[in-house]
């Protein structure tokens, strides 16, 4: 074969402009009297090796995994697989598809992804429906109507964060002359802090007519709670009895927010609380005290749980107290329903564009 500079016997070729025709066919001599050749793969071969890394695929991407973890096993796979058939063609001369096996990973991966996907929306609707049966069945928990009394207008309000939650409340009539008022709030939230709120209103209703007082009353309530309580489970509690008679109401609180009285003859808002008082359900033989709330007409008691004036906005401040004095300041010649309308209003407007954090609850006592 010609070889000299200048000689037409030349081919371009990847590493050189100007390679001798020679030397491509002494390699194609080569190659064949030392039987180097490229072999391909059959297509079983490649059929069995594209099927095998889709189930391989579909077998590595667990349910409950993370969607990173699952991406990142499919695409190690991906990955490897690719420089499997670079280094058998490479350096085995065996030629492997490539191609087809790599989109059957990427088609098995976007498959998985799309069913779990499917069953978890499935199994998501389904857990909605029953937390909406949940709901339904904790709002039959609260009261229906108010109680029926002279002198006094009542309104009350529970909304929980979540489908359903830990806030609860109670109206309760004794005898002609007495009318019981409850609200609590047990920690945590979502399904665990509902069935304790649920057995939480039970003992109270089995036990409120076996005592006089608030005090007494949460104290066999506490007592009942805390023989079988939930391990870091309690309930904060306030429980007033209002005598019609006498116009008084006697408070006591477990471990619970201030009452907030308003009191029409001296303009002024007053945060009442007991000396003493330990949340319902964290230990038996625990005391409590009560203490006398006068009820003059135009008077007003506000009751509420955290969730009110620990809302907070979008800026993570709370609304606070302050907040709900000034509202009940400027609007309380307004019945007990548009009071308890009006904070609803002020806290939304306040928390607008952030989530709900925690349940919320209201009661409003007003006296006429």
């Amino acid at each position: 074969g010609h070889t000299a500079t200048g000689t037409v016997d030349a081919r371009i070729m990847p590493f050189s402009n100007a390679y001798p025709a020679v030397g491509v066919h002494a390699t194609a001599l080569s190659n064949i009297l030392g039987s180097n050749f490229i072999e391909r793969a059959p297509g079983a071969l490649n059929a069995f090796v594209a099927v095998f890394l889709g189930i391989l695929v579909g077998v590595l991407m667990k349910r409950g995994r993370r969607a990173a973890a699952n991406f990142g096993i499919s695409a190690a796979v991906f990955i490897l697989y690719g420089i499997l058939s670079f280094l058998l063609f490479a350096f085995f001369n065996f030629w492997i598809n490539t191609f087809a096996p790599l989109l059957v990973i990427a088609a098995a991966y976007i498959g998985a992804t799309v069913n779990q996907y499917s069953a978890i929306r499935h199994e998501k609707k389904i857990l909605e429906n029953e937390l909406l049966i949940a709901r339904t069945i904790q709002q039959s928990f609260f009261p229906k109507s108010y109680p029926a009394v002279p002198f006094l207008e009542f309104a009350a309000k529970c909304l929980p964060a979540k489908h359903i939650g830990g806030d609860l409340y109670d109206f309760v009539t004794l005898g002609d002359d007495k009318v019981g008022i409850l609200i609590g709030d047990v920690s945590g939230k979502g399904v665990p802090a509902a069935l304790y709120m649920a057995r939480t209103i039970s003992e109270f209703r089995s036990t409120v007519h076996l005592k006089a007082d608030p005090a007494s009353t949460l104290k066999t309530l506490n007592d009942e709670v805390s023989k079988e309580g939930m391990e870091k489970s309690f309930v904060t509690m306030q429980y007033i009895i209002i005598d019609l008679k006498s116009r008084k109401a006697l408070f006591s609180n477990g471990g619970h927010n201030t009452v907030l009285h308003f009191s029409k003859n001296t303009r002024k808002i007053d945060e009442v609380d007991t000396a003493g008082g330990m949340p319902i359900g964290v230990m038996e033989g625990v005391d409590f005290d009560n203490k006398e709330i006068p009820m003059e007409r135009g008077d007003i008691l506000f009751l509420y749980t955290d969730g009110i004036s620990e809302s907070m906005n979008t800026k993570r401040k709370e609304f606070g107290i302050p907040r709900v004095k000034d509202i009940l300041m400027a609007n309380y010649e307004l019945k007990a329903e548009e009071v308890m309308l009006k904070v609803l209003e002020e806290v939304e407007k306040f928390s607008k564009g952030a989530p709900q954090h925690d349940d919320m609850t209201i009661i409003v006592i007003k006296a006429v």
